[in-house]
């Protein structure tokens, strides 16, 4: 068995222990002392040293020391170092965790840029890679779950509450892991009414079996629900359904083929058909004329629509000219009135400039005392060359604005003068169209044969008119007799679809039913297997509860419950004394338990690693623990105390 023992822990600036040295010397130790003297900080130091978490297994909690406000304090480092016994054989591991501080190019101060840890294994510096692998090593034992690494092997042989803190699947998993000798053919074969699972189970566990088994009842439940419905579906659909008679379809058909005949012969009428061919004669020969007569108007009539075109594009073109001059005229007249007003304003500011006299102030604004004659001589001198360029600016702005006004009016006139030619030359244009339009009214129309073939026709179509009606009444009855009876030929054909689908759907049915006979048939076999399998997990559960249970002392274990209706539910429940480890059990009874458990473990993974025991001042009597046990017990001390168990 690999043991694992505490000869010393130092540690340095960690949580609240600035400088403490605990040394258990690798024997039995009591810790004592008030709360928040530091009793957990010993254990968390212990397994952050190790594993970097502290004893709740928290990887971020507070570990640099803090204020009076909770702040941290700064600039300092936090050591812990371990001296261990592995295998008598010496082991020291240290971590020291500080700041780092970093001063960027030209600042002359430093920057707080995060936190780095140091590890150290003997006094040798290594990686956390490598710090973390060694670690590994300490417990690296072929563990019962491969799902538990070496800190999980930790936890479970240093608390008497961490198997219990487990998810009940997992500490279940480590169980059966410790009673794996216990095959499922060693359960069939030791009872013989479990027999035919020897013959189901081959290639497959009986749990990957139960599982295929109950996902195929359920497909085949399903289905069986289905059936009916789809029976019932398909009954409904023929309840309707008769099969016609053949004879019925014979006598349509010829019926129908007399009625198209009759109607044929009524349709066939000599002289209907010779005035109809008339008809089709005379509609060709008035094409023809009437092609000839607009090729020949055409061109009498091309010349006067030529010139009436060409009237009609210079109409459309003085009119757009005459358009676009009177907006340019009604622009140049609001730019003149826009100038009329700025003209105005001018000479108002001339005015108002003109009237403007120099200021009659001699006294001089910086010392108060008065100014010389000649400065009061050069300042009106000043101020009259400065007014008569303001009044020569405004006058030169007056006349540029009369001199545009100017120009502007004389265009207005010449525009408008244009507009009143092209008005006149407009009149004339129009005279012309006039005149066009009448010579193209007057151009000749179409020949006289033309006339005289539209009558010819209008007497024909009376003439086929009355040849018509004359046959009208017994081709529409004939016509409606057909109708019908190719109406009744279809509901026959439509009876005769339905019943052939009935014949189907009969087909249909008979087959759903054997297939339901077939689908119960297999329901009722996976309805056996299952049966079997239950017995099988309920002797199962008998055997491996006594096994698992003589492996312990004080713990026993409930690892399945029987439902009502007689199957068996999976759970793992810690029981001492019947009464259940998270309900009722007294803190002393629950430690005592935990550590039978942890006895068990450490036969069980042959590693032994300090058991560290909390609130040990509410226990009369611990077991015996086959591993260093470290004991915290509240106490009076100020300070912590420590001394050999």
């Amino acid at each position: 068995m690999k043991t694992l023992k505490i000869l010393k822990i130092r540690y340095k600036n960690f949580k609240g222990l600035k400088y403490h040295t605990f040394e258990p010397g690798g024997e039995d130790m009591v810790v004592s002392g008030v709360n928040g003297s530091g009793k957990t900080t010993l254990q968390d130091g212990y397994f952050w040293c190790l594993f970097g978490k502290d004893s709740q297994g928290k990887k971020d909690f507070k570990l640099k020391p803090v204020d009076a406000d909770g702040q941290d304090v700064h600039n300092l480092e936090t050591e812990v170092e371990a001296f261990l016994l592995v295998d008598e054989k010496p082991v020291t591991l240290k971590k020291v965790f500080y700041e780092k501080w970093t001063r960027k190019t030209g600042d002359a101060s430093t920057t707080f840029t995060g936190h780095t840890t140091d590890y150290f294994i003997d006094d040798v510096p290594k990686s956390m890679r490598e710090y973390e692998a060694f670690v590994e090593t300490l417990a690296g034992v072929d563990g019962i779950d491969d799902e538990f690494d070496s800190k999980d092997i930790f936890k479970l042989v240093t608390s008497p509450f961490e198997f219990n803190n487990l998810h009940w699947t997992e500490r279940r998993s480590i169980l059966f892991d410790m009673a794996g000798d216990m095959t499922d053919q060693d359960i069939i074969d030791a009872n013989a009414e479990l027999a035919p699972l020897s013959e189901i189970l081959v290639g497959i566990s009986i749990d990957d079996h139960k599982a295929k088994a109950q996902a195929r009842q359920r497909k085949i439940n399903d289905e069986l629900k289905k059936i009916p419905v789809r029976i019932d579906e398909l009954t409904l659909a023929n309840a309707e359904a008769k099969k016609p008679r053949p004879q019925d379809k014979n006598a349509l058909g010829k019926k129908i083929a007399e009625l198209e005949e009759k109607l044929k012969g009524l349709q066939n009428n000599e002289r209907l058909s010779e005035k109809m061919v008339r008809v089709h004669e005379i509609n060709k020969d008035i094409v023809m004329l009437q092609t000839q007569s607009e090729r020949d108007q055409a061109g009498i009539r091309k010349p006067f629509l030529d010139k009436k075109d060409d009237l009609d594009s210079e109409r459309r073109l003085a009119i757009n000219r005459i358009r676009i001059l009177r907006e340019e005229v009604d622009a140049a007249y609001k730019r003149n009135a826009d100038d009329d007003a700025s003209k105005a304003a001018l000479l108002k500011k001339y005015k108002e400039t003109d009237a403007e006299q120099p200021k009659k102030d001699d006294l001089c604004p910086t010392c108060g005392q008065f100014l010389p004659d000649e400065m009061i001589i050069d300042a009106h001198e000043a101020f009259f060359m400065q007014k008569a360029e303001r009044l020569k600016e405004i006058l030169d702005q007056g006349l540029a604005l009369k001199v545009a006004i100017a120009d502007r009016g004389r265009a207005i006139e010449k525009k408008l003068a244009e507009i009143k030619t092209i008005e006149e030359k407009l009149d004339t244009i129009e005279e012309e169209l006039f005149q066009v339009k009448s010579d193209l009214e007057k151009a000749p129309g179409p020949p006289p044969e033309l006339e005289a073939l539209n009558k010819e026709k209008e007497i024909l179509r009376s003439e086929i008119s009355a040849l018509e009606n004359g046959s009208t009444v017994q081709e529409t009855n004939t016509k409606r007799q057909i109708a019908e009876a190719k109406e009744e030929l279809e509901i026959w054909l439509e009876e005769e679809a339905a019943w052939k689908a009935a014949e189907r759907n009969q087909s249909r049915i008979d087959e759903l039913a054997g297939q339901e006979k077939i689908l119960a048939k297999r329901l009722e076999q996976i309805a056996q297997e299952l049966h079997l399998i239950e017995k099988f997990i309920q002797i199962k559960a008998r055997m491996l509860e006594e096994d698992i249970n003589s492996r312990f002392k004080l713990a026993k274990f409930q690892l399945f419950e029987t439902q009502i209706n007689g199957s068996i539910k999976e759970v793992c429940r810690v029981l001492y004394n019947g009464i259940d480890f998270n309900r009722g059990l007294n803190s002393a009874a629950r430690v005592n338990v935990g550590l039978d458990i942890v006895n068990t473990l450490i036969d069980a993974f042959q590693f032994s690693a300090p058991v560290w025991v909390d609130n040990r001042e509410s226990i009369n009597e611990l077991i015996d623990v086959n591993a260093q046990v470290i004991s915290l017990n509240v106490s009076n001390h100020k300070t912590l105390n420590q001394k050999a168990a």
